[in-house]
């Protein structure tokens, strides 16, 4: 773990510490991915390789993330690359050259979460809470390349369970959820992440977003002065296209 990098919320900081003790394993023969053409340098891969998992270079794990993988034999070199991914995570970086959203997703690839041991599951449901708990309430958190639908995009992308997730999104000081929906843009358009698969997750991710108890809560955000002016504003915008996206089919919660 590098002493250089800062994570968002000692929370982070200490799940990181723990995710290098559950995820150490041996470097692999290779990390699973083409090394020719456009994709990983060969150099890069071997580079990354020596480097070992705590100091692995934020521009060779994007290569890692860019490149064809080969999930028949992935696993082990996802395990092994997986500390150094949530570490920069943990920090507020995003790795994936296409999209934030698909940071994590060759974990499904190799079978994540039914072939991973229990440990490295719940390791990576405690950081997936904390991780949204903490871009909402940093100032900075949620920005265009790492928006909240991408985020929950990702954390559902590997299969892990939303709904603690979004408990703890409620906790947070309405400010974050206001920066978090608002770098979202038009909630008519919320679920647009391509990298969603329809089914239980969007469907949750979506009530979520257009409920009544969130669109309550940007209402009172808009009505007290205290507020920032331009979250006030944002805050106001959300309560509209809540309004707007349920027109036809207002909810019961």
């Amino acid at each position: 773990m590098s002493s250089e990098i800062k994570s968002l919320s000692q929370e982070l900081q200490d799940l990181v510490r723990e995710g290098y003790k559950i995820f150490r394993i041996g470097a692999p023969p290779d990390l699973s991915v083409c090394t020719e053409g456009c994709c990983m340098p060969a150099e890069a891969e071997r580079r990354a390789l020596e480097a070992g998992q705590a100091n692995i270079t934020r521009n060779d794990l994007r290569e890692w993330q860019d490149a064809a993988f080969s999930a028949e034999n992935g696993r082990a070199s996802v395990r092994w690359v997986l500390p150094r991914t949530l570490e920069l995570l943990a920090a507020g970086e995003d790795l994936n050259p296409i999209d934030y959203a698909l940071t994590l997703r060759r974990l499904a690839m190799t079978g994540f979460p039914d072939a991973y041991r229990p440990a490295e599951v719940d390791l990576m449901s405690r950081f997936a809470t904390a991780l949204i708990a903490a871009l909402a309430n940093d100032p900075n958190g949620f920005r265009d390349d790492a928006m909240l639908d991408d985020c929950l995009c990702m954390i559902a992308g590997i299969g892990l369970n939303l709904e603690p997730v979004l408990v703890r999104l409620d906790a947070c000081p309405v400010a974050g959820i206001v920066r978090g929906l608002a770098q979202d843009g038009h909630l008519q358009e919320v679920g647009f992440t391509a990298f969603w698969d329809a089914g239980p997750a969007l469907d949750l991710a979506v009530g979520w977003y257009v409920s009544r108890r969130i669109e309550d809560r940007m209402i009172a955000f808009w009505d007290d002065d205290a507020n920032p002016s331009e979250l006030r504003a944002a805050a106001a915008m959300i309560a509209d296209d809540i309004a707007l996206r349920c027109s036809q089919d207002r909810r019961t919660d």
